[in-house]
């Protein structure tokens, strides 16, 4: 702030116009010459904004993050929004203080489209993906969901460029907003957060299945975790080989709090209640 003060003292008393617009201080480009004072202007007038730009979106970030008719997703939309509104003005307005004649729009979208097609062209097509994403919401932060190698994840933020991803290990993924948008995604909690997940388990044939299929949904039912609606199911899979298959499956409330857990808890009860009972599983 204290360098900002002493240019704008020197600028009062015209010293610093006379200083940086002299021969010396004048870049040269061939026949093109700029003074440096107004490279000097743009560079303050940048800081500046963009120390505004922080402000805005500080302020903006903290009162629609806070609004609870406002959806995360749409709130993020809202902040990327702004803040490229507000980039586009920085822009516009460093263009206009270096004279820049803005009427020469088919130059500056003739470099654009080249800029585009050999450079910019994932940068444009992972934005307009982020975006695409925020508006259809088909994945939002906090979505449980699974990749095509099978990656199984957390949603935990959808930026301009790509998507965070947080894996039950502790693992943050980096995913192009185009990934997101061209690959095969498995959400598990696009309508609500429950989850359906199958338990196999194989008997021998001289078990009672009945007895087994009792005590089967009566550990599904007592697990805390377990969904009452709908309600856990045992079915008689298939008998081969003088071995019975049984398959339990149960609906876990919330997925987001990962599914390892569950299911290891319900085996190790299983395989502790089939031992007391008498029940023998088949070596596979």
């Amino acid at each position: 702030m204290a360098i900002l003060a002493v240019f704008a003292i020197l600028k009062y008393l015209g010293i610093l116009t006379t200083i940086l617009s002299t021969d010396l201080l004048t870049i040269k480009i061939g026949e093109i010459q700029i003074p440096f004072y107004l490279f000097l202007k743009v560079f303050l007038t940048i800081i500046i904004m963009l120390w505004i730009n922080k402000a805005i979106i500080y302020q903006l970030e903290n009162k629609i993050f806070n609004i609870k008719k406002v959806t995360t997703s749409n709130a993020q939309l809202i902040m990327k929004i702004v803040t490229t509104i507000i980039y586009v003005i920085i822009f516009f307005i460093s263009l206009e203080i270096l004279g820049v004649n803005l009427s020469s729009i088919a130059f500056f979208s003739g470099a654009i489209t080249v800029a585009l097609g050999f450079g910019l062209q994932k940068i444009t097509s992972n934005f307009v993906s982020g975006i695409i994403l925020l508006l259809e919401k088909s994945i939002k932060p906090r979505d449980l969901i699974e990749l095509n190698n099978g990656t199984i994840g957390l949603v935990l933020t959808i930026y301009t460029r790509f998507t965070l991803l947080k894996t039950f290990n502790g693992k943050v993924i980096i995913i192009p907003n185009e990934d997101m948008m061209t690959n095969k995604i498995i959400n598990w909690t696009y309508y609500n957060k429950k989850g359906e997940v199958k338990i196999s388990v194989k008997l021998f044939c001289d078990t009672t299945v009945k007895k087994a299929q009792l005590l089967m949904l009566d550990i599904a039912n007592s697990n805390i975790m377990v969904s009452k609606d709908p309600k856990p199911v045992c079915t008689f899979k298939a008998f081969k080989e003088g071995v019975i298959e049984m398959q339990l499956v149960i609906w876990l409330k919330d997925v987001t709090n990962g599914i390892d857990v569950p299911i290891n808890n319900i085996k190790l009860v299983l395989f502790e209640e089939f031992k007391a009972n008498g029940i023998k599983c088949a070596i596979p």
